[in-house]
């Protein structure tokens, strides 16, 4: 189990102290406040107090985090993480086990998760977020490129949380949410596409690309998309997948093995899709969604030719 003990007794340290050794085979404990100014590895790593790290921390175990920790490196985890105080990776966090947060976790870089993730609390991944097994995330979410998860669905069913300032803060995706499975989205903005098997887009969501499904679609009227849901293929699905998976792999000059032609946040182009979709007979499925006239801004339910307010020709 990835709580035992590894190789002997804990090392533990309280205090004000600074760990000198760069391995320490066993699991190590820290209660009080310490320094680590280079590289570190150790077996399972539990915190409770505030630890300030400056290089790469291996943790061959569990990592359990209850009190306030910063990393200038990257943050390799063997098993399981978890996450209930302030944790603030400036780099890449990866963990072969199950992410769980319920603080505040903020990942300078990308954020790999071998066993599902669970984020609650507030949660910012400043690169792409990677997900292989279930995705849920309540709370605040703010993942700046894409949302990749494999092999499990998504459940994004965040709410406001309100500042000091009194204003509510509301959960976005910088680039696609990418899945094989089913999608649930609630009161999340996302500037790319959205993929998937099942979806569904409750109220609260706004998306700016184009949202393709591969079974069946739901989109809520207090939801907001910039164009109606497309129907795509399975093998459409899994070739989308594969294309962003491998943007950031494939040398620049090297063609081989990549799905072409791609769009510039790895997925197909929404009219590359569209006549993929039309030249095997699937069609855009109905949409409920609320619209906005651009020159008046009155609300529109699509389709439309002419907003009723201003008369504005509504391209196609």
């Amino acid at each position: 189990m990835a709580s035992d003990q590894l190789l002997g007794s804990p090392v533990r340290f309280s205090g004000m102290d600074t760990i000198t050794e760069e391995k320490i085979p066993q699991d190590v404990t820290i209660s009080g406040m310490c320094k680590i100014p280079h590289n570190f590895e150790c077996g399972n790593l539990r915190i409770s107090g505030s630890v300030e790290a400056n290089g790469t921390i291996t943790c061959n175990g569990e990592m359990r985090n209850s009190g306030m920790f910063q990393i200038a490196g990257d943050l390799l985890v063997g098993a399981e993480l978890r996450c209930s105080g302030l944790t603030r990776a400036a780099c890449n966090v990866t963990a072969q086990g199950e992410v769980r947060t319920s603080g505040v976790f903020h990942v300078g870089g990308g954020l790999v998760a071998n066993t599902g993730a669970r984020l609650a609390g507030s949660t910012t991944v400043e690169h792409d977020a990677v997900i292989h097994g279930e995705f849920a995330a309540d709370g605040l979410l703010k993942v700046k490129g894409h949302l990749i998860v494999d092999a499990g669905a998504v459940k994004v069913t965040c709410i406001g949380i309100p500042s000091i300032f009194g204003k509510w803060g509301r959960s976005g995706i910088g680039g696609s949410v990418v899945t094989t499975d089913r999608i649930t989205l609630r009161n999340v903005t996302v500037d790319g596409n959205v993929f998937g098997t099942v979806v569904n887009i409750q109220r609260g969501t706004k998306v700016a690309g184009i949202v393709y499904f591969t079974d069946t679609v739901e989109v809520s009227e207090k939801a907001n998309l910039a164009a109606a849901p497309v129907k795509i293929s399975v093998d459409q699905l899994m070739q989308t997948r594969a294309s962003v998976g491998q943007a950031e792999n494939v040398p620049a000059d090297s063609s081989e093995g990549v799905p072409a032609p791609v769009a510039s946040d790895g997925s197909l182009t929404p009219k590359e899709v569209v006549e993929m979709a039309e030249a095997t007979g699937e069609t855009p499925a109905p949409s409920r969604m609320i619209l906005y006239c651009p020159q008046c801004g009155s609300r529109l339910k699509n389709p439309v030719r002419f907003c009723p307010f201003c008369g504005l020709k509504i391209a196609d």
